[in-house]
């Protein structure tokens, strides 16, 4: 059986798994100086501003307002309320003699809510995955180009196909940047006339036949 699992192909056979990841995917690949911009990668002839782009994304949630908006969302941010409670106040800072009840936090709390159901007490399997997908960032990177720890997969389990093992009859070149790296989707961008062997090692490894 071959299931997908955040952007991981992996072969399941008898409870045994495979890694299969591409150490040149430019979807997943991360800005090595820094956190990168939206115009980051623009200045190739081929790499363009999809490259980086599921960092950038991951970056940009949650991030609005700002100078930079493309690629970003206002969802979970921390944005402060400017009229909390409808008070005028930007915080819920205690004035002289105030006393701000904590169960008053809780339904107004200091930083926006946005969507406006992100404080309800019951969340639908769609609102959950709507906010991991647009207002909660990772703190890991892709599985996509990188190879699992060995917490998770043992080491001959992992195969990383921008490799010349699954390239039996070599690789279209991109041009400058891109050359011949085994890209983001090449599974089914390129010919099977270069990518067969993947087709392949899973049909073999899975019991597909």
């Amino acid at each position: 059986m071959m299931i997908l699992r955040n952007d991981m192909w992996s072969v399941v056979e008898w409870g045994a798994a495979f890694n299969l990841y591409s150490s040149g995917d430019h979807a997943f690949e991360l800005f090595r100086s820094g956190n990168p911009h939206f115009w980051s990668g623009l200045g190739s002839l081929t790499y363009f501003a999809e490259r980086y782009c599921w960092q950038k994304q991951e970056l940009g949630k949650g991030c609005l307002p700002s100078a930079n908006p493309l690629g970003k969302t206002s969802w979970a941010g921390w944005g402060v309320d400017r009229n909390w409670k409808g008070t005028g106040r930007k915080m819920p800072v205690p004035q002289d003699g105030e006393v701000i009840p904590f169960s008053d936090l809780v339904q107004h709390p200091a930083f926006r809510l946005e969507p406006g159901w992100l404080n309800s007490s019951y969340l639908s399997r769609h609102r959950i995955n709507s906010m991991l997908a647009l207002g909660i960032p990772t703190l890991t990177p892709a599985v996509g180009n990188q190879e699992l720890g060995q917490v998770f997969l043992e080491q001959n389990s992992k195969r990383d196909l921008n490799n010349e093992t699954f390239k039996p009859n070599g690789w279209p070149d991109r041009g400058r940047d891109w050359r011949t790296r085994w890209l983001h989707s090449d599974m089914k961008n390129v010919a099977y006339f270069y990518n067969c062997y993947l087709y392949q090692f899973i049909i073999e490894q899975g019991g597909l036949r």
